[in-house]
């Protein structure tokens, strides 16, 4: 049962992942974006997430620890977990997807990374770059001694399709859409959940439990009204008219 969810969160997350590097392509490659364009970094930032959330669920790291659990138990559950899910999508070490973890990891701890290039006396630094021609900065392996040295950290070269985070880390997007694409394919996913009700037996349970509104209409209200009174005052306004908009609710007897 619980595997099946799982999948159905490799599927959404692939879904996820393909539409951001569409879209950051696409804007990356179209007349007049410019070099720096956040939209575009803000969509493969997405799409490294949307990665990490599938091989943590495939090949988990280490686990915490839970209240009803020895670190042990669970890392032997979470390990049998990601080597099951992996036989049902018939996934190997191999797999594209899996080579995003060094620059998302890069990206994510972009602030030791920074530090790294203050302490190692850079005299300048090109970051948050969009390569339209697939030019990249080089630093000699061996400088001069009295030589001034540059850094590159976060760059993008749409057209060749690679994303990289410095020259130590680099990762072929192309090859993590199709791994993306494959997984809503017919094969994968969909036939990985086939495999898994050919194994399930007996019934379905299910928990005791409620829905509840986590706030009033009336709340929801005031703090949306306020949100847009905000992003209005610096320049940024949503519209307004979204803010009168009510979904229905049911009616229950107290």
């Amino acid at each position: 049962m619980w595997l099946g969810v799982f999948l159905t969160e490799i599927e959404r997350q692939a879904e996820l992942g393909s539409r951001y590097i569409k879209r950051a392509w696409t804007r990356a490659m179209s007349e007049g974006t410019k070099s720096d364009d956040t939209m575009v970094w803000g969509d493969l930032q997405a799409a490294l997430f949307s990665a990490i959330v599938i091989q943590r669920i495939l090949k988990p790291g280490k686990v915490r620890p839970h209240p009803k659990e020895t670190r042990v138990t669970r890392q032997a559950q979470a390990e049998y977990r990601g080597n099951r899910l992996r036989e049902l999508l018939r996934i190997n070490d191999s797999w594209p997807l899996f080579l995003a973890k060094d620059v998302r990891d890069a990206c994510e701890h972009f602030d030791e990374k920074l530090d790294s290039v203050i302490l190692d006396g850079t005299a300048s630094l090109v970051d948050w770059h969009i390569s339209h021609d697939g030019k990249m900065l080089q630093t000699p392996p061996q400088s001069a001694a009295a030589q001034e040295v540059a850094a590159d950290l976060r760059a993008f070269y749409p057209r060749g399709g690679i994303l990289r985070f410095s020259a130590k880390y680099e990762l072929d997007v192309f090859n993590l859409d199709v791994a993306f694409l494959n997984l809503l394919e017919p094969e994968g996913v969909a036939a990985a959940q086939a495999r898994l009700r050919e194994d399930l037996e007996g019934p379905m349970t299910f928990g005791s439990t409620q829905y509840i509104y986590l706030m009033s209409e009336e709340h929801e209200d005031l703090r949306v009204n306020q949100w847009l009174d905000i992003r209005g005052q610096a320049g940024v306004p949503v519209p307004t008219s979204f803010a009168a908009r009510r979904f229905p609710r049911d009616s229950w007897d107290v």
